[in-house]
């Protein structure tokens, strides 16, 4: 017998199938090959996607961060702008304009626009047919003496505090003058403002026929009526039931002139009483 010979490490040994088994080994092969590439790329995608899951994440997480962040600094600015207006408010309310004060020249005064005080001829009682009653008395006598301009009454009354006769824009620019034109008072304010009840200062109210209450023998106590506080509100107590009453059970406020336009002395309603007519717009002479 001859020896069998010996493998060499080189040698392949090569396992032949029986007959018939190739094809089932083909089959078998080619039905691993795509179950081997589809669990590859799921494989890829599954690990592509767990990749990708932090960074969308932490793009989620910056987005709102900024949007908070942006929030945030917004609401601040919008605070600052309200804290801003609301500072600004307060300072405009805290701190009115102060009033305006005019120092006149007595000699050239009531040369320019001028507010003038009138009084009736005669003294009257508390019967006045209420404020416009009084009104338009002063207005047919400044037309009847040809005085030019409004004249209404210097009263207070349910319908009007005296200080609001004169019109706003001219209460504090104009002084106010007596029919010679002598001047009275630096301005329409400061007869409500005066501390020693709106003193004439030696000067005199003359009537629309130029007669001098002060002297003349037809105002016996040289009183006015007016119905008013001295810083020119209404009194609803004193002023004659609304200037329609000429009872001596009813009482209004008066002033003497010897003393100022706007002290205070209770009068029966029943005592005549000189009463004042003022212009309630300035006028040039």
């Amino acid at each position: 017998m001859l020896p069998k010979p010996k493998k060499d490490d080189d040698d392949i040994e090569v396992i032949v199938p029986p007959v018939g088994s190739t094809q089932s080994v083909l089959a078998t092969s080619f039905a691993t090959r795509p179950t081997t590439r589809q669990t590859t790329r799921q494989t890829i995608k599954q690990t592509t996607s767990t990749t990708q899951l932090p960074t969308t994440t932490t793009q989620s997480t910056t987005r709102s961060s900024t949007r908070a962040t942006t929030t945030r600094k917004s609401t601040t600015t919008t605070k600052r702008k309200t804290t801003t207006r609301s500072t600004t408010t307060s300072t405009t309310t805290s701190m009115p304009p102060a009033p305006i004060k005019i120092k006149q020249n007595p000699a050239t005064a009531c040369q320019g626009k001028r507010i003038r005080i009138v009084a009736l001829d005669t003294p009257v009682t508390g019967m006045l047919h209420g404020v416009r009653g009084l009104d338009y008395r002063c207005f047919t006598a400044a037309r009847a003496n040809k005085l030019q301009g409004t004249f209404r009454g210097f009263l207070s009354a349910t319908v009007q505090d005296i200080y609001t006769i004169v019109r706003r824009s001219e209460r504090t620019q104009y002084p106010i003058c007596n029919s010679k034109d002598e001047l009275l008072f630096d301005s329409w304010q400061d007869i409500f403002r005066s501390s020693n009840g709106a003193n004439l200062n030696g000067k005199s109210i003359y009537s629309f026929a130029g007669r001098d209450v002060l002297t003349d023998s037809r105002w016996r106590n040289k009183l006015i009526w007016h119905g008013s506080f001295p810083d020119g509100r209404r009194d609803p107590s004193k002023y004659c039931d609304g200037w329609r009453s000429s009872s001596s059970s009813n009482t209004g406020f008066a002033s003497d002139l010897r003393t100022g336009l706007m002290n205070k002395q209770v009068m029966k309603c029943s005592e005549p009483l000189a009463v004042l007519c003022v212009e309630n717009v300035a006028r040039e002479p």
